[in-house]
């Protein structure tokens, strides 16, 4: 029997256990964690290590969102732990899936597929995955740089997170992503889990405050 994880921004997994396990009994193998606003990064690595090292197997972990917190801090634990896997887009036909049995690929495919339109006289059809476009997204390195609009700052110690990585750097149609802080380019652990984070598409540098403000300066 695998074990599970589910880590969420709040009391999402908590609530998606609880509704998995009215259809499926009782779960041993299933826990989960809510990562909440009065914790950081490291007090939800702190946790996800404790909780995952309660089970007698290292655990499968689930996580809400790609970029987000829970991803970031479960790529961490990872980076220690190499032989857990880590996957995204928690929800309960992925959970139930996966409590059942179903290995992990062929449960993303059956959560995906059951994403449709439901009711009378719908037309239900599987919306086809886009494919990634590498020449459209790829930035231009040497494009002109607009001064104006070059530049936006968001102080953040969870640094690449959720709304980094799904809603600021669309709105704002980011070519690149500066990650600046003296510690952080010294922790090779959290720049690897600032890379899987890091949006397709998107140039990511890691730095110190002088470094930055050397290329920022430099244009």
């Amino acid at each position: 029997m695998n074990n599970f994880l589910i880590v969420s921004h709040g009391e999402y997994a908590k609530a998606t256990l609880a509704s998995c396990e009215m259809i499926a009994g009782k779960l041993s193998n299933v826990k989960a964690i809510a990562f909440k606003q009065t914790m950081n990064q490291d007090d939800l690595l702190d946790e996800i290590a404790k909780v995952a090292e309660s089970f007698e197997q290292l655990p499968t972990i689930i996580v809400d969102i790609a970029g987000g917190t829970p991803a970031n801090a479960s790529l961490r634990y990872q980076k220690m732990h190499p032989e857990v896997k880590v996957y995204s887009g928690l929800c309960l036909p992925l959970l139930l899936a996966a409590v059942m049995g179903t290995p992990m690929e062929e449960a993303i495919e059956q959560a995906q597929e059951n994403i449709a339109s439901v009711g009378e006289n719908l037309d239900i059809k599987k919306t086809p995955t886009k494919e990634k476009n590498t020449e459209e997204t790829k930035p231009n390195e040497n494009a002109e740089i607009e001064p104006q609009t070059m530049h936006n700052v968001r102080i953040d110690e969870r640094l690449i997170h959720g709304q980094v990585a799904t809603m600021w750097t669309n709105a704002l149609r980011l070519t690149r992503i500066m990650v600046v802080g003296d510690d952080i380019v010294k922790n090779d652990i959290q720049k690897t889990a600032l890379k899987t984070a890091c949006p397709h598409g998107v140039h990511l540098s890691i730095l110190t405050a002088k470094g930055a403000a050397r290329r920022i300066n430099s244009g």
